[in-house]
């Protein structure tokens, strides 16, 4: 997954649209918060990583409150973009857990099948990560007012002093800051699994694909092939390179101290290969005539 930030204002040269690069838009959701625009590119396998971008359109400023008001300026309304962003970082952040790839037999037999699965070595399965973000806001702006100026009443005696005896109109300058507080929670889930056998077959699973460790033979994992032709070809190297292509699916939940909230589930957002070599032999029959 790629994350990608424009602001309209910007003096930089325009970089390329990504439908110059081959994506397409997807989905899109607008609001008054700024954008979310999903793009994919068809001309990408499902298993490649890199086929999703998503696009935060910064939003727009409110428009400034009208009477007396001038130069209004605020940050508030950036505050779920603001938090969007810290959420997306997480999920690129946080770590992967270390898989390795195991084999029932360890080494297999051609014509038999040969169980596959995943344990994990460090870390967590599906990791996660809860956090909170200080978002500080400020608002300024120019407010018009009527300024009294004292002065004494002509022909007065004794001198009375008039506390208003003139007015003007100024621009005074006006300011609000605060601080939001948006609590995040992101969590990892492997939900798509590819696995390469290394004798050129290929097989996505879902989560299943995880496979599941094994020894009986009633109960095998659900990962499994069987291979036609030993490995003796591959003897220098070990054996068959078995890779399996782990993709997570990445879900942030968002709660604002000003109200605002949100939750997205970005499928394949992290992902990361897995391989070990695993060695295949031929067992041929032998028929001897007894005497």
């Amino acid at each position: 997954m790629q994350v990608r930030t424009w602001d309209l204002s910007s003096p930089n040269p325009r970089p390329p649209t990504l439908e110059e690069q081959g994506y397409i838009l997807a989905s899109q959701a607008r609001r008054q918060d700024g954008s979310l625009l999903v793009f994919q590119n068809p001309n990408i396998p499902e298993w490649t990583p890199g086929q999703t971008i998503l696009v935060f359109v910064r939003p727009e400023q409110p428009p400034a409150p009208t009477g007396g008001i001038r130069n209004w300026q605020t940050t508030r309304v950036y505050a779920l973009f603001e938090a969007r962003q810290a959420a997306v970082n997480a999920i690129q952040s946080i770590g992967l857990p270390q898989l390795q790839v195991q084999a029932n037999p360890a080494a297999g037999l051609t014509n038999l099948p040969s169980w596959f699965w995943l344990s994990v070595q460090q870390g967590q399965l599906d990791p996660g990560r809860p956090m909170s973000v200080s978002i500080p806001w400020e608002t300024t702006w120019q407010e018009e007012v009527d300024v009294c100026r004292p002065g004494q009443i002509p022909g007065s005696n004794p001198p009375v002093i008039n506390p208003c005896q003139s007015r003007r109109t100024e621009w005074e300058d006006r300011r609000e800051s605060g601080v939001i507080t948006a609590n995040i929670a992101v969590q990892l889930q492997a939900t798509n699994v590819t696995w390469w056998f290394g004798d050129d077959q290929v097989e996505s699973y879902s989560r299943v694909g995880l496979g599941r460790a094994s020894t009986e033979i009633n109960d095998p994992s659900p990962v499994r092939h069987t291979y036609l032709v030993s490995s003796l070809q591959h003897a220098a190297d070990g054996g068959y390179e078995v890779r399996a292509f782990v993709a997570w699916q990445a879900t942030y939940v968002l709660a604002l101290s000003n109200g605002q909230g949100e939750n997205l589930t970005i499928p394949a957002a992290r992902s990361n290969l897995f391989s070990v070599r695993h060695q295949v032999r031929e067992s041929q029959a032998i028929v001897a005539q007894g005497r």
